[in-house]
């Protein structure tokens, strides 16, 4: 039970990183002011346990699917564009609507959004002109 309360009083995990992560994250907050370090709620911090444990890994996993030039890559990129999409929006949606953000710090999560919906599109993209090659080509076939 000490995990679970401490783990919404500060990210654990920022204990056990070395140095220079930590330190980075002491100096985005002084240099932007994200109050939701500072404040920690519980979304917030469900958001960095999910970024910690799912989309790290699976970003991994993904330039794996780049680089080997993998089938799975499209459907993957449609996975991580999503789960990247749905969480920034209801950080993005507390910036805008608490009104306590600064000018810096919508700037900072901003892009993550961008970068969402890019990589969404980019797997929807390239999942439907392989389906829309593959149906050209049955289509051939047959006549």
């Amino acid at each position: 039970m000490q995990i679970l309360s401490s783990s919404f009083s500060d990210v654990p995990i920022i204990g056990i990183l070395p140095g220079i992560p930590r330190r980075s994250k002491e100096a985005v907050h002084d240099r932007v002011g994200d109050y939701l370090f500072e404040e920690k709620p519980y979304f917030f911090v469900g958001v960095v346990w999910l970024e910690l444990l799912f989309l790290s890994p699976f970003s991994i996993v993904n330039i794996f699917g780049i680089l080997c030039s993998k089938p799975w890559f499209n459907t993957t990129c449609l996975i991580y564009g999503i789960s990247i999409a749905t969480p920034i929006t209801i950080v993005l949606g507390e910036l805008m609507g608490y009104g306590k953000a600064s000018e810096k710090m919508m700037m900072m999560y901003s892009p993550s959004m961008g970068l969402g919906v890019l990589v969404f599109l980019c797997g929807l993209i390239l999942c439907s002109s392989k389906t829309s090659l593959a149906l050209s080509k049955r289509s051939t076939c047959f006549a």
